[in-house]
């Protein structure tokens, strides 16, 4: 944000409640969710 960008882009643990509530009460807002999903041969 110092360089002039108005956004960022932070992906946390759904499962850990306390660094999402800091996280909330410093600005950030959950926008949406997303899965890693991974495939083998």
């Amino acid at each position: 944000l110092d360089e002039g960008y108005q956004t960022t882009t932070l992906y946390t643990d759904l499962a850990n409640p306390t660094s999402n509530k800091i996280y909330q009460e410093i600005g950030y807002e959950q926008i949406a969710e997303s899965v890693l999903i991974f495939l083998e041969k």
